[in-house]
């Protein structure tokens, strides 16, 4: 067994997505420009709060009702930035998507993508908020000691569990509802597809989550070196507390820019792997074995096929399980399953060996 319980095989298969996911990025540099939209709209939103409420301290007169509009519009703006967020994340599953099946697009269609899932994006950012809200609430406990730290640990224990949880729902929804043009609530029922994948995704999530970690701790680390350097620096040529102030707001603009980036990954990793759960099919055959090879896992559960029997099933035929299984929850049958699969040059041998393996 690997990391949190998991086979070394399944860990290794996550590290192959892992790869992927920094290979597509590489292939299209469109993908990247939501990430770079979403650190720019953020740090001037800050900046705008930040100046404007510092302001009040120099300007006198009509300039101060000038910036408290600035400071009401940017912390409006601010409370509405995981929906922004959202929107852009969005425009980058898109872009990510047609670059992983082989069609490179541009930024602008990928923003024209999400903007036609305007409703989707605002339920998802919504939920975002409600379950992000409730899984701190839940983490604070009860304020209260003594006999209380049982409850309060019970919590805790519940608002990680929310917290890993919808983190895995969410990054799996968005690319749900984004790339088959469903909405939430029809994605909501793909889930099941990953069903028998849960631990190569969850090794995605704690994996990415883990390096986050990491790298926020990095930061924290450069922040206080801001801080001590920087501000300290400043302070003792100009004896000034606002140099203290500058080191602190650039520690925090570079733990901002990471929670930025840690999200891109997560966004490119779950929209990669939603294609080879749901549609391996759609993935450039130079391409497919590598990236689906971990579905093969697939096959030897609930379909009967004993685990021995399970290196002598054409490889192939291992890949189109989960879109036979997709179909079949659909409700259609057999003969259409493999009339549609046909179609899309799949051979007969091949896609009634796939059926036979999901009975």
């Amino acid at each position: 067994m690997g990391l949190f319980g998991i086979s070394g095989g399944t860990f290794q298969d996550t590290i192959q997505l892992l790869k992927n996911t920094f290979t597509v990025i590489a292939r299209n540099p469109a993908i990247f420009k939501p990430t770079v939209t979403q650190i720019v709209v953020g740090i001037v939103l800050w900046v705008l709060v930040i100046g404007s409420f510092v302001s009040f301290y120099f300007v006198t007169g009509a300039a101060i009702v000038i910036a408290i509009i600035i400071l009401i519009f940017s912390v409006l703006m601010l409370i509405l930035f995981p929906f922004i967020k959202m929107y852009y994340r969005a425009a980058q599953c898109w872009i990510v998507y047609h670059t992983f099946t082989g069609n490179k697009i541009s930024y602008k269609e990928g923003l024209a993508r999400a903007r036609q899932n305007k409703k989707d994006i605002f339920i998802l950012g919504l939920l975002d908020i409600l379950l992000t809200a409730l899984s701190r609430k839940l983490k604070e406990g009860t304020g209260r000691g003594g006999l209380w730290a049982i409850l309060n640990m019970l919590m805790r224990i519940a608002g990680a569990a929310v917290e890993e949880g919808w983190d895995l729902v969410g990054h799996f929804l968005l690319p749900g509802s984004i790339i088959p043009e469903k909405t939430v609530g029809e994605a909501i029922s793909d889930i099941k597809n990953i069903r028998n994948n849960v631990p190569g995704t969850l090794v995605g999530v704690f994996g990415i989550d883990f390096v986050g970690d990491l790298v926020r701790g990095y930061i924290m680390g450069i922040a206080i070196l801001l801080i001590l350097g920087v501000g300290g620096g400043l302070y003792l040529a100009t004896h000034s507390l606002v140099a203290i102030g500058i080191g602190v707001i650039l520690a925090l603009i570079l733990h901002f820019v990471a929670g930025i980036f840690i999200d891109m990954v997560k966004t490119v990793y779950f929209t990669i792997f939603y294609t080879a759960v749901t549609m391996p099919e759609a993935i450039p055959e130079e391409d497919r074995e590598e990236v689906t090879h971990y579905l093969t896992s697939v096959s030897g559960e609930g379909t009967g096929t004993p685990k021995s029997e399970q290196q002598f099933i054409d490889p192939k035929a291992r890949q189109l399980i989960p879109v036979v299984q997709q179909y079949k929850s659909q409700g259609y049958t057999d003969d259409k399953i493999a009339s549609l699969l046909m179609e899309k040059g799949w051979s007969e041998e091949i896609v009634r060996k796939a059926i036979d393996m999901t009975v």
